[in-house]
């Protein structure tokens, strides 16, 4: 699915769910392995999306501890500031490694189409993801 030429960043959308749901170890760990594939297959900096992905998913970590788990907006806000501090990363990445970064054009071409649709695309992956870990970490059963 696309809109405005932007598909939806599923690796970092279950960066910040999976961290929302198990905290900062369990993100940094997928932040880890989904940013060294997605930089595998890039033709940008090697490292980049990886150190950007790593950045949101500690913070996705420590919101998701910090704040109450039954808020039921907590992963679309998380996902919004998410994927503005990833681009945000990106572009300051590129820039340093001597790519023309024109901030105002890409924040308006790129990075709010992908607010807009990570946002949509939240609401499939926070549930996938909420199936997941009780599939992965069920509850265990008590006597009382």
């Amino acid at each position: 699915m696309r809109l405005f030429g932007v598909a939806p960043d599923a690796v970092l959308l279950f960066t910040v769910s999976w961290a929302l749901l198990q905290g900062v170890r369990e993100g940094i760990l997928v932040a880890l392995i989904g940013g060294l594939v997605l930089d595998a297959l890039s033709a940008g900096p090697f490292g980049a999306q990886t150190l950007a992905l790593l950045i949101v998913g500690v913070l996705a970590g420590i919101s998701g501890a910090n704040i109450f788990r039954t808020e039921r907006l907590l992963p679309y806000v998380a996902i919004v500031a998410a994927t503005v501090l990833y681009y945000q990363v990106l572009f300051v990445l590129f820039a340093i490694t001597g790519r023309v970064v024109v901030w105002g054009a890409m924040t308006l071409r790129l990075v709010l189409p992908a607010i807009a649709l990570n946002g949509l695309a939240m609401f499939l992956v926070h549930h996938a993801s909420c199936w997941a870990r009780s599939f992965l970490y069920p509850s265990p059963v008590e006597w009382e």
